[in-house]
């Protein structure tokens, strides 16, 4: 696994030993080891490339408690952007939750190892919302089930509030790695512990200083494709109903890639990457669904801002020339990467007349 690079000892180093030249030279080497040792001591934060720590029962055991899946999907967006002539993003943080564990899948990963560009690609449709919202003023972004991605340290802005709402094990687990790996000691993210299907979300935000007069995005990234769609389409009403100025970025599958309808040659793929990644991440091979978009339109009811496939993001964001460099030709991309079609983004908000009332 490529891991950023430490980087390189600070400049005085160097100066601080060449104007030695004149000193003992017991003394010199002493200095300079000390002033090489203290530059390199930050380097530690991530391993050189190629290398990560060794599985010990320790580390399994936080992959366990944490979950999974929330490791994969970590390693899938540190790793999407690093071969890419020109990315997307670049994850600065994420490398710290990269281990032996997430190492073995990736190597496992085989002829699927384009799976790692899905993530980029969803990644930055995400983070595009995100800065959109910013930019029209929104300063409340809410995380549901945000796992362990580091947006609010991506796209910190100061005048903007992050919140996020997970397991207690997961963001423990995360904001103390961040602070013993990177000596981030403040996560910029206000954190409400729990299982949020079972939270009362209202009454944990307005605890955390949400300003419920003010317009929010909540960002849903990854989740509902492990809810029915009738579990999905009641956390849909209750944030837009709760929050009726609020604005709410998911995604889904539709039944092509959910187990609704028989495997085709545009989803055969999916199905073989679904299997490896399903069977290393401990989550059942059958996802749940399908995503009717339009149903759920109805159903909810929401207003739809944008409707897209992975697809139309795919070649939204990068032209034919660098998706041929990714997945070694573009006819490649559309051969593999058919499902991107079954794979849809949705922004949306509550109707007019409710966000009006």
């Amino acid at each position: 696994i490529d891991c950023a690079p430490p980087p390189p000892p600070h400049p005085t180093s160097y100066i601080a030993c060449a104007d030695m030249r004149y000193t003992n030279v017991i003394l010199r080497a002493g200095i300079c080891f000390i002033l090489f040792t203290a530059t390199c001591k930050a380097a530690e934060q991530c391993a050189s490339p190629g290398q990560v720590e060794d599985t010990t029962e320790q580390e399994m055991a936080e992959v366990n408690e944490v979950g999974r899946t929330a490791f994969l999907a970590n390693a899938y967006r540190v790793l999407s952007e690093r071969k890419a002539s020109s990315p997307l993003f670049y994850d600065a943080f994420g490398h710290v939750f990269l281990n032996a564990f997430t190492q073995k899948h990736i190597e496992q990963l085989g002829e699927y190892s384009t799976i790692i560009h899905e993530m980029g690609h969803r990644t930055i449709w995400f983070d595009t919302k995100v800065k959109e919202a910013m930019a029209k003023g929104i300063a409340q972004i809410v995380l549901l089930g945000s796992g362990l991605d580091c947006r609010a340290l991506r796209l910190y802005d100061p005048a903007v509030t992050f919140f996020e709402l997970d397991q207690d094990s997961m963001l423990n687990y995360k904001v103390e790695k961040l602070n013993k790996t990177l000596g981030i000691s403040r996560y910029p993210s206000r954190l409400i512990r729990g299982n949020y299907v079972e939270l009362d979300i209202k009454k944990a935000l307005l605890e955390q200083g949400y300003d419920i007069t003010k317009p929010a995005l909540f960002v849903w990234e990854g989740n509902s494709m492990y809810f029915t769609p009738e579990k999905t389409k009641e956390i849909l009403a209750m944030v837009l109903r709760e929050f009726p100025k609020s604005e709410i970025a998911f995604d889904c599958l539709t039944k092509e890639v959910s187990g609704g309808e028989p495997v085709t040659a545009e989803t055969e793929w999916f199905w073989g990457m679904s299997y490896l990644f399903t069977s290393q991440a401990g989550v059942s091979q059958q996802w749940e669904g399908p995503c009717d978009a339009a149903q759920y339109a109805r159903d909810v009811p929401f207003e739809m801002v944008e409707q897209s496939s992975l697809f139309e993001i795919a070649e939204r964001f990068r032209s034919r020339d660098q998706l041929a460099e990714l997945f070694g030709s573009y006819d490649r991309f559309e051969l593999t990467q058919g499902w991107y079609k079954h794979y849809l983004y949705l922004h949306v908000r509550s109707p007019s007349e409710t966000r009006t009332g």
